[in-house]
């Protein structure tokens, strides 16, 4: 039996020993939240209850005894109290019917987000299945264009036709009137008065596109195989380009018009307009001229015999403009381009064959007269001597600045000083010149009249262009023999290609 306590002592359990702690006594709410029976037993039935889609007759036998042990189970202690919290939660999340537990889930999914997604049609089941018609159609797409081709054992496959490509307009240079095979200045010359007469008469007031002719530019061809072409023809056969045809007309036959008819526009204006086409058509004809060849390849044509090519590089255009020519197109042309590449090819001043003199250099010696490698030109006494100071500095390791004012050949003794250092020590390279942009047309021709025997490569243009002489022009199959004597470029490309060129 239980001794009952006073509530004196009960106020001060501490001085009657009764507790050791200090903090008030909270009377558990675990015994008035579950003192309803349903509160517990429900939540069982409905975690039972979720399971019927396994098993309902397992289900009911386990509903059954879980509903005996909830009434036998203690209710007078914390522990029990807090394992019984979690399973009661547990169960709440479940629901007695399908609808109920669909409106709960979403309920809960709305305190994440506000996207919400219909319900409707989603008894709707999707056919993935494929008929073997509809297969047999796909069937028919994938083997359209092909043909059947047998191999050595006799069994045939399936392969696909080869693909043409199609031509595609790159640029549209010129232009004139049907008929008439002379453009520019030449247009008038053996010609009766009748026939300039229909010719004006057409470029003033003629339709362009029923009686003009058009140059065309094929891309990935060079300008050797420009072509005329009339406005119908390609129109019929051409689709890739073919807006800068219309560009064109609009730009150099309607615009020219109305400049020629405009009140205001005068005659100087229209014949500096007339002197611009002119140096455009000259432009022209240098693209058609080989200044270099790079490479050259053998290729095997489709009838079985072998073709000799060249790797062209234009006139007046970058190296991302070079095109690969057949050898009997481009011998009768350019044979002194060609003879210039064979040379290169078997020089014996390439790089690989340079003297190494570690820290003991030849001593110096005196030019008395201008050595015969120095060629096409004629060195007056001061470049003479500027060059001799400039071989003294190379013997001793020494640096050192030319300071001759401009107008006297600075430039020719540095070409000479190089040429001097190929031919008289053997140090053939490769060497570095970086210039100003400004002076390279200078330095260009310096080199092509002084040295022509040497390998000068002008390393300027675009990315493509770059990359083209880095791949053609530097190195012949090992990177570690350069096949170039002098690179020429500028301060701004050794920056951009500085981990190209390992500067």
């Amino acid at each position: 039996m239980v001794a009952e306590f006073t509530d004196e002592v009960e106020s001060n359990p501490e001085l009657y020993g009764l507790r050791r702690s200090g903090r008030a006594r909270t009377k558990p709410q675990v015994f008035t939240e579950s003192s309803d029976e349903d509160d517990i037993v429900k939540p069982r039935k409905r975690k039972v209850k979720a399971d019927l889609d396994f098993d309902e007759s397992a289900t009911e036998n386990a509903s059954a005894g879980e509903e005996d042990e909830a009434d036998d189970e203690p209710m007078d202690s914390d522990d029990d109290y807090e394992m019984v919290k979690p399973k009661k939660k547990k169960k709440k999340n479940s629901s007695n019917g399908h609808s109920k537990n669909k409106k709960q889930k979403l309920s809960r999914d709305d305190s994440f987000t506000e996207v919400r997604f219909s319900t409707r049609n989603n008894n709707k089941t999707i056919n993935y299945a494929v008929d073997e018609e509809d297969e047999s159609e796909f069937l028919v797409s994938e083997e359209e264009g092909a043909e059947e081709y047998y191999d050595e054992q006799g069994d045939y496959y399936y392969g696909e036709e080869p693909v043409v490509e199609e031509q595609a307009i790159d640029m549209v240079l010129d232009h004139r009137v049907t008929g008439d095979d002379t453009v520019g200045s030449d247009d008038e010359e053996g010609k009766s008065e009748e026939e300039l007469e229909r010719v004006r008469k057409i470029k003033d007031e003629g339709d362009p596109k029923e009686e003009f002719e058009y140059l065309i530019k094929w891309i990935g061809q060079s300008h050797l195989h420009n072509t005329w072409e009339t406005y119908a023809s390609l129109k019929s056969r051409i689709s890739k380009g073919f807006k800068k045809l219309d560009n064109y007309i609009n730009q150099y036959i309607t615009l020219v018009r109305e400049i020629r008819k405009d009140p205001f526009v005068t005659r100087e204006d229209i014949e500096q307009m007339e002197i611009e086409n002119e140096t455009r058509r000259e432009n022209l004809e240098d693209y058609k001229k080989v200044e270099r060849i790079i490479d050259s390849e053998r290729v095997t044509l489709d009838n079985g015999e072998s073709e000799l090519r060249y790797f062209v590089k234009w006139k007046r255009l970058n190296y991302d403009e070079c095109t690969w020519e057949s050898a009997s197109e481009i011998a009768p042309i350019a044979p002194k381009e060609v003879t210039s590449y064979q040379k290169r090819e078997k020089s014996k001043i390439l790089p690989q064959f340079s003297a190494s003199y570690g820290s003991n250099r030849p001593r110096f010696e005196k030019l008395a007269t201008q050595p015969l490698f120095i060629k096409n030109g004629e060195l007056r006494d001061f470049q003479l001597t500027g060059l001799n100071w400039m071989a003294f500095l190379w013997s001793r390791n020494e640096n050192g600045i030319l300071a001759d004012e401009m107008g006297l050949g600075k430039t020719v003794q540095t070409v000479s000083f190089l040429s001097w250092l190929i031919y008289a020590r053997r140090q053939n390279g490769p060497h570095l010149v970086v210039v100003p942009l400004s002076t390279v047309p200078a330095w260009q021709e310096t080199f092509e009249k002084w040295t022509p025997d040497i390998n000068v490569i002008y390393y300027m243009g675009n990315t493509k262009a770059r990359k083209t002489i880095r791949d053609y022009e530097f190195y012949n199959g090992n990177k570690k023999k350069p096949k170039f004597n002098i690179l020429l470029t500028t301060y701004e490309y050794i920056l951009k290609d500085r981990s190209e060129l390992d500067c």
